[in-house]
């Protein structure tokens, strides 16, 4: 497969690719097949990364959407109301289904993020940054954001996750700052002091 610029074969190669999303930040996928032209660097992704990438994103957005409280969100017919719309019309939004609404199940009952709705009425688009919108919103469940998805992720032996340790060390940082969490977790607490972590700090 050849570079279109500059003319020769692009390499295959296998790299922790990081990928920036303006839904959940940044993150990096292990072990990501790529074809990279080895002169102007220029990448080209294979179908399994991309269908990876996409995998990681819905369920980071998906871990991100159960740390907002539920007076946060909105049922159907409210968020029917407040885009002045029947909710046959809100059901069958071809834009709705494909997401452009945050939503998700609470107690049997799909609800709706209230904010979003609101900029889905004002711009056609109710999509924005997770990680920001939580750490704004001043919620203590923010302060856990972090930890508490990498603690969620790492439990479950997904290798294909790996977040950056700058990010690692600063949500164990902030996580530590709260003892009495610290004290109920002792994955935290392992974290926290790990050789990796520790090492970070000092070279810094």
């Amino acid at each position: 497969m050849k570079c279109l610029d500059c003319k020769i074969d692009r390499l295959h190669k296998k790299i922790d690719l990081q990928v920036e999303n303006f839904q959940v930040g940044r993150f990096s996928l292990a072990d990501a097949e790529i074809f990279e032209c080895p002169d102007c660097k220029n990448r080209l992704y294979t179908y399994e990364t991309c269908k990876r990438i996409d995998a990681q994103v819905e369920r980071m957005i998906s871990d991100f959407l159960e740390m907002f409280p539920v007076k946060d969100y909105i049922t159907l017919n409210e968020a029917a109301e407040i885009l002045q719309i029947s909710k046959q019309a809100f059901s069958k939004s071809g834009r709705i289904k494909r997401g452009f609404i945050y939503s998700r199940d609470i107690g049997g009952r799909r609800l709706f993020l209230r904010q979003s709705v609101i900029d889905f009425k004002n711009s056609g688009d109710g999509r924005f940054n997770l990680v920001n919108a939580l750490h704004e919103s001043g919620s203590k469940l923010s302060l856990d954001l972090s930890v508490f998805y990498l603690r969620n992720r790492l439990s479950k032996r997904d290798i294909s996750f790996k977040p950056s340790l700058p990010g690692v060390v600063k949500a164990c940082n902030l996580y530590s700052s709260q003892s009495s969490l610290i004290e109920k977790d002792s994955w935290a607490e392992k974290f926290c002091l790990s050789e990796e972590v520790i090492a970070y700090e000092v070279n810094q």
